[in-house]
């Protein structure tokens, strides 16, 4: 259309409704990309929230373990040198897989019932009676894939806090996994 000519109105009507649709079309498309990337952001987000998590826990038990691990060897340096070499060696296979086999996201049954076992040992050092911690094991599939130290907080909470009572066993620990179903009891 030249100056002179004027637009007919359809066509003007038609255009503004075409540009109106296109535009409200690329609004919603940007608004629901956005959204999309907002839900991966927030995912993400929580993943690393669960991984700090995970560590945090990780560092919280390290340190107690540790030192009254090492103070007890040294109570028993010079006393029993062979038991407290032997505690050593179990001290040594828990931090191994502290530090290397947590990094994983699971790791077999099997694994993990025997750093429990290490670390069930390591706390029965501090108890005069030796039935003082029972741990009963029963797994029908070692292989199967568990999330590491997930069982390690409650043993822990029950040797920091047991009260020192006559009637044997003080703690009571058991694992049972019958088929698919894994039973955790610690009191």
């Amino acid at each position: 259309f030249t100056d002179s000519q004027t637009m007919p109105a359809s066509w003007n009507y038609t255009t503004m409704a075409g540009t109106y649709v296109i535009a409200n079309c690329g609004s919603l498309l940007r608004g629901f990309i956005g959204s999309i990337e907002t839900s991966k952001q927030k995912a993400e987000m929580e993943k690393r929230n669960l991984a700090l998590e995970l560590d945090a826990l990780r560092s919280q038990i390290n340190p107690h373990f540790l030192f009254n691990t090492l103070n007890n060897i040294d109570a028993l340096i010079l006393s029993q040198p062979q038991k407290a070499s032997a505690i050593l060696i179990t001290l040594s296979d828990v931090m191994r897989y502290m530090l290397y086999e947590t990094a994983k996201p699971t790791v077999s049954l099997e694994m993990e019932i025997r750093h429990l076992q290490n670390v069930i040992d390591l706390h029965r050092i501090r108890f005069v009676q030796p039935d003082f911690i029972q741990f009963d094991c029963s797994i029908s599939q070692p292989n199967k894939a568990i999330v590491p130290l997930l069982f390690l907080p409650f043993v822990e909470n029950a040797c920091k806090y047991v009260q020192l009572k006559q009637s044997l066993p003080a703690i009571k620990i058991t694992v049972q996994q019958v088929e698919n179903t894994l039973t955790f009891t610690c009191s």
